[in-house]
């Protein structure tokens, strides 16, 4: 297996970096979703979405 150049690695990182953010949101919409379906949000689903929040800063480059 070879070694890709180093102008493939930003891309590489760019691609993993948005197939995470994509799965966190379906994740946190999914959680959401059924939590208020069944009328239990709670403290943990407000964090969730606060970690959502600093993740998407996170990964955007964006200072707080």
């Amino acid at each position: 297996m070879a070694i890709a150049p180093a102008s493939d690695w930003g891309k590489a990182s760019v691609a993993i970096t948005v197939s995470f953010l994509i799965l966190a949101w379906i994740t946190v919409l999914a959680r959401i979703c059924v939590r208020v379906k069944i009328k239990s949000l709670g403290l943990d689903d407000y964090l969730m979405c606060v970690g959502l929040v600093s993740d998407i800063f996170y990964s955007t480059g964006n200072d707080f």
